[in-house]
């Protein structure tokens, strides 16, 4: 059931309800017993309807908590170079055994970060049902990590400060991200450039599966 309709539906109910109500005050004039039997006709009518706005309204949210798990899983958890031949991971990029953990934790976050403004991207900036989503779905993943202090943040600009200069310059991102597992640059090899390629297409490729997501 699309949005449109239940939200016809929560109308009707509550239409329902109210004229319940009416009739038990108009039978408040023909005496007790009239009442008593609207009334509790009216009391029926009204927990029918929170029970069925409840179950619309929960069963909206369940849909796009369903979607955003789906969208982590395939974009996160495997991101979208997965697979591919040329892709770069911990191996190809190098990373010292003793570093793994660290590699890891920041490219989880990086894809993190980069699903929720791709998620932003592909709504037009838009504060939509899947953004919120995917906001409710971090916000308490970044501070178990200890990134924001508080689930109540607000979490655009902790992301945004994660994924700025992979959009307005793709290869300073790249370096920087990478400083941390080479001592010289020297050691980067073709990779400064290749995983700043990988990186920005996965975020694009990110923004066009939510734009299809917001179509449902």
């Amino acid at each position: 059931m699309n949005f449109v309709l239940k939200v016809i539906v929560v109308l009707l109910a509550g239409v329902a309800t109210l004229g319940a109500f009416v009739l038990a005050y108009e039978a408040y004039w023909d005496g007790l017993s009239k009442m008593a039997a609207a009334a509790a006709l009216a009391l029926v009518t009204l927990y029918c309807a929170l029970k069925l706005t409840t179950f619309l309204l929960k069963s909206h949210e369940n849909k796009y908590s369903k979607i955003v798990t789906d969208l982590y899983r395939i974009l996160v958890e495997e991101p979208p170079s997965t697979g591919e031949a040329a892709a770069l991971g911990a191996k190809e990029l190098a990373i010292s055994p003793n570093e793994l953990s660290v590699y890891f934790r920041k490219r989880t976050i990086t894809l993190e970060a980069m699903l929720y403004i791709a998620a932003t991207t592909a709504s037009g900036s838009n504060t939509t049902h899947l953004v919120i989503a995917i906001e409710n779905l971090l916000q308490p993943k970044w501070v178990a990590k200890g990134l924001i202090s508080d689930a109540s943040i607000e979490i655009y600009d902790h992301c945004w400060s994660e994924v700025e200069q992979l959009l307005e310059n793709r290869v300073a991102w790249s370096k920087v991200w990478l400083d941390e597992f080479y001592a010289e640059p020297s050691d980067y090899g073709p990779c400064l450039y290749q995983w700043s390629i990988q990186c920005r297409q996965e975020f694009e490729t990110m923004v066009s599966v939510i734009k299809n997501c917001e179509k449902i």
